[in-house]
């Protein structure tokens, strides 16, 4: 249910003439021509506005606004995606990287083992979890106390938010190409507490 005081979502985003902000457009124009649900408006009219901060960043890190409460960006690589999240009930926003298929715990469980080194280079301790009941695993970092009900204040929660995927992309992605090192044996993934900080 979407709290009462949740501004009205409305798409006027302005256009600027280049591909980046046409996809955006487009992908908007698409989606709610659908049935959307007024929690689902407000998540597109937020991913949609976020989206606009890109279209003159100097990265490769593209996606198309969807309804719902994360928005993934591809990486290159099938089994990892960089999103964002935001949660309206809980009040935060997030910048996780999450690891997905057969590879997703080796994968997790070696950047465990640098992870000094890794909340060093973000500059901020990260939330770890193996999720172990489940074939995913996410590193998450969260920004608590957000508030939806101001627009004007999505502004300043966009920026940090492609501070931090930006920064998640600099810092994990040329670890991430050396994943094909990871493949780690199931008796090494056994011997790896990772509850130890």
């Amino acid at each position: 249910v979407i709290p009462p005081s949740l501004p009205a979502p409305h798409f006027n985003v302005v256009v600027q003439p280049n591909e980046w902000s046409n996809m955006i457009a487009q992908a908007t124009k698409k989606i709610r021509s659908e049935n959307l649900s007024e929690l689902q408006e407000f998540q597109l009219a937020y991913w949609t506005s976020f989206l606009e901060t890109f279209k003159d960043a100097d990265t490769y890190l593209r996606a198309n606004p969807q309804p719902r409460h994360f928005l993934g960006f591809t990486t290159g690589f099938s089994d990892v995606k960089i999103s964002v999240r935001m949660h309206t009930l809980d009040s935060y926003i997030g910048v996780e990287v999450f690891l997905s298929g057969p590879r997703a715990k080796s994968i997790f469980y070696t950047l465990h083992q640098d992870q000094e080194k890794i909340e060093n280079e973000i500059g901020e301790e990260l939330d770890w979890q193996p999720m172990h009941e489940k074939i995913s695993s996410r590193i998450l970092l969260t920004k608590q106390g957000v508030k939806f009900d101001d627009e004007s204040e999505w502004r300043l929660q966009h920026e940090w938010l492609k501070e931090k995927t930006i920064l998640f992309k600099r810092v994990f992605l040329p670890r991430l190409k050396n994943s094909e090192e990871m493949n780690l044996r199931e008796e090494d993934l056994a011997s790896i507490n990772i509850l130890s900080r």
